[in-house]
C-alpha cells in the first residue's frame, strides 16, 4: 500500500517542526491538528496560530507550501483554517 500523506518531524526542542509529503493523488485537506491540553488556538493577523496552554502559550508559523516539478519548486498558497477552538486543518487556498 503506498502511503499518500507522510509526515516528516524535524528540528530541536525549542523549534520543532513537520513537513507532509503529499502525493499527487492526495487530498491535502485530510491534514488536521488537533492541540490537546490546550485552552485555546487562535488564529493571529499575521496568520499564525496562538496556542494557550494552563503552563503558557506559543505561537506555530504560518504554512508554507510548495510544489516540485522536474526539480523546480513552486509556491503553492496555504493557510490555516480554524474548525473549533482546538481543531485546525491546512488548507490550500485557491
Amino acid at each position: 500500500m503506498r502511503r499518500t500523506l507522510l509526515l516528516e518531524p524535524f528540528g530541536a526542542a525549542a523549534q520543532l517542526g513537520c513537513e507532509f509529503i503529499v502525493q499527487p493523488d492526495a487530498d491535502p485537506s485530510r491534514i488536521k491538528f488537533v492541540y490537546r491540553g490546550a485552552e485555546s488556538v487562535k488564529l493571529t493577523e499575521a496568520g499564525r496560530l496562538a496556542i494557550g496552554t494552563p503552563l503558557g502559550g506559543f505561537e506555530d508559523d504560518v504554512p508554507v507550501a510548495w510544489q516540485e516539478v522536474e526539480k523546480s519548486r513552486t509556491d503553492v498558497p496555504v493557510a490555516y483554517v480554524l474548525t473549533s477552538e482546538k481543531a485546525v486543518p491546512g488548507s490550500s487556498t485557491p
